[in-house]
């Protein structure tokens, strides 16, 4: 990922206040991010190991969903994990590399990433390593922005360029990799058998189920 210091950890913290504004529309939209990773993974058998790469702040997590999975906080961003740490001593949060995963072979049952592959230089490297760790019957649960919806270059090119202090989406180095319903499709399906992409939020997001790895 590409995120660093201060412009992560400030704008996360940013994001995690707006969550506890119902007037808030950005806050309106991560919730339905949450709500949707919430969803997949309350869907999981009991005692499944998810792996949340590019964890952030944790911020879909609740005590329910707990109950039911192994959580592991994974970022490569120390700023992230010490936040865990800090207000969650009891989850389990680590400092690791999306490119390489310090996970074994077949090994995890679902690997979140929320808002995370658009950061990332080479997503197909990301994807094989989800590939590898997953068990055969694991799933891949992700989101990112959908650059098909025009929408979508609005409000970065308005709210995020004028008032959304540092969050920059539309540069470069900020989202490097933009995905279509159908570039995502198409990079997924190259890994997966069955792969379930959807809308949410206006549709200036996309969804995506993945399971089977090939």
């Amino acid at each position: 990922m590409e995120l660093k210091g201060n412009y992560y950890n400030s704008y996360l913290e940013k994001i995690n206040k707006k969550l506890n504004k119902p007037w808030s529309i950005h806050g309106a939209h991560h919730r339905n991010l949450n709500q949707f990773v919430l969803r997949e993974s309350m869907k999981l058998p009991f005692g499944s190991i998810v792996i949340d790469a590019g964890c952030g702040l944790s911020t879909w997590l609740t005590q329910s969903v707990e109950k039911n999975i192994t959580y592991v906080g994974l970022d490569c961003q120390e700023e992230s994990i010490a936040f865990g740490i800090k207000h969650f001593p009891n989850r389990d949060y680590r400092l690791g590399d999306i490119y390489n995963l310090p996970y074994n072979n077949k090994s995890i049952d679902a690997v979140v990433m929320k808002e995370v592959i658009e950061h990332i230089k080479v997503p197909e490297i990301a994807i094989k390593e989800v590939v590898r760790v997953l068990k055969p019957t694991g799933i891949f649960i992700l989101t990112t922005p959908n650059y098909g919806n025009p929408f979508l270059y609005l409000i970065e090119h308005t709210y995020n360029r004028f008032l959304g202090g540092t969050c920059k989406p539309y540069l470069p180095d900020v989202h490097p990799s933009k995905f279509r319903k159908k570039t995502l499709f198409n990079i997924l399906k190259d890994n997966f058998k069955s792969v379930e992409i959807n809308t949410i939020s206006l549709k200036i997001t996309l969804t995506a189920v993945a399971s089977k790895p090939i």
